[in-house]
């Protein structure tokens, strides 16, 4: 049989792949509806297909339907809920980085997620500083939420100073300091649980008034054994005096003596 030179080149190169077609979009009363769903894969796609739309071209519908969505992710986790965390994420770190004042509630409660979300929000500077306030005094607030919500602060204050919100910020560094009740770990187990005394050490060693310097060095001179008996956490309980101790001689930035790999994310994102 003769075989012509156009058959051999496709018997060598095979048939040429169709074209890719381009995936289109949902409209954007779709992605809202999506949003706007109780179960975690609507929720998921509508999220996915927000974040899409360049940032420039999001409605104002849209983006008040993204800081709901927000909300609606943060309501599943504090319930102990399996909602999908990373698409939460990727939506918090966007949000973050509208530098939209309106975003700053719902950011503030999902600060537990970590950097660098958190990280943008110290930009925010004091217009976070109520919101992060109300998550940690909050006796809704899972452990885990008060203590991010500690951090930030204090990384606002590294860079800010205390602003208006002083007397406040100072009362909540005191509030973790004493041991508050026991609601604000019981809600959730393991890490989550975990008391935030290390994020309220490193609070009041940006903030340093002398009431808070009396207990840092209440603190540092306490035993591990009395640092459990109030936290309930035998590796926090040998941490704490040490913390304490360092931030009193100022060694290094609180933040970084509390949390060193947030820290290491904060000094590269503001160099």
């Amino acid at each position: 049989m003769k075989t012509t030179t156009t058959t051999l080149i496709l018997c060598l190169v095979g048939t040429p792949a169709a074209p890719a077609v381009a995936q289109k979009r949902p409209p954007e009363a779709e992605v809202l509806r999506q949003m706007a769903a109780g179960d975690p894969r609507s929720w998921e796609a509508g999220v996915v297909a927000s974040l899409g739309v360049a940032a420039e071209k999001r409605s104002p519908a849209l983006l008040t339907a993204m800081i709901g969505a927000l909300e609606h992710s943060v309501r599943w986790h504090a319930g102990g809920g399996n909602g999908p965390i990373e698409t939460g994420g990727h939506l918090a770190q966007a949000l973050a980085a509208t530098r939209d004042p309106r975003v700053l509630p719902a950011l503030a409660w999902y600060a537990y997620n970590g950097p660098p979300a958190t990280v943008i929000m110290v930009d925010f500077g004091h217009q976070a500083v109520p919101h992060l306030l109300a998550v940690a005094m909050s006796p809704d607030a899972p452990g885990d939420h008060a203590r991010a919500a500690l951090l930030v602060l204090a990384g606002i204050v590294f860079r800010h100073g205390p602003g208006e919100h002083g007397p406040e910020l100072a009362e909540a560094a005191a509030f973790h300091m004493d041991g508050p009740p026991d609601h604000y770990y019981s809600r959730w187990s393991n890490i989550n649980s975990i008391s935030p005394l290390s994020e309220a050490i490193a609070l009041a060693g940006v903030i340093r008034t002398p009431e808070l310097l009396e207990r840092l060095e209440v603190i540092a001179a306490s035993t591990p054994a009395r640092i459990e008996e109030m936290t309930g956490n035998s590796s926090l309980a040998k941490r704490a005096p040490g913390c304490a101790r360092a931030v009193l001689d100022r060694t290094e930035p609180p933040m970084a003596l509390c949390d060193p790999a947030w820290w290491a994310t904060y000094r590269e994102q503001v160099r």
